[in-house]
């Protein structure tokens, strides 16, 4: 019997994009990032990702020749960080961030800039 995978609810994800990322989660990224300071050419995580604010944002540091990972565990919300301007130059992943799906040493720069309270 084939199954067929149904589309996460975006509801929530796409009420936290438009209320909470202009004022406090985007701003809050942007400091974040900028203090990590990555440079071109390296490799960047973003652990409990949510819509992928601050993975966005650092994939434009680390071009040329960088790479940024971002995983969360909420599938709504990496569907909808998929979706947002910036997201094809990001790695997307579903998953649990104490269980990374990528080898040992792949990055540079982690940060997890929301999620701890999550964890």
């Amino acid at each position: 019997m084939a199954t067929t995978e149904t589309a996460p609810d975006t509801t929530a994800a796409q009420a936290f994009e438009t209320f909470m990322v202009p004022t406090i989660f985007g701003p809050w990224s942007r400091l974040i990032v900028d203090q990590l300071a990555p440079k071109p050419g390296e490799s960047l995580l973003d652990a409990a990702c949510g819509t992928g604010t601050a993975a966005r944002y650092a994939a434009t540091l680390v071009a040329p020749g960088g790479c940024v990972g971002a995983i969360d565990i909420d599938a709504a919300m990496v569907a909808l960080g998929r979706t947002l301007e910036g997201a094809d130059a990001v790695d997307w992943r579903v998953g649990d961030a104490q269980a990374l799906p990528w080898d040992d040493g792949t990055f540079d720069v982690v940060l997890c800039a929301q999620g701890y309270q999550f964890f």
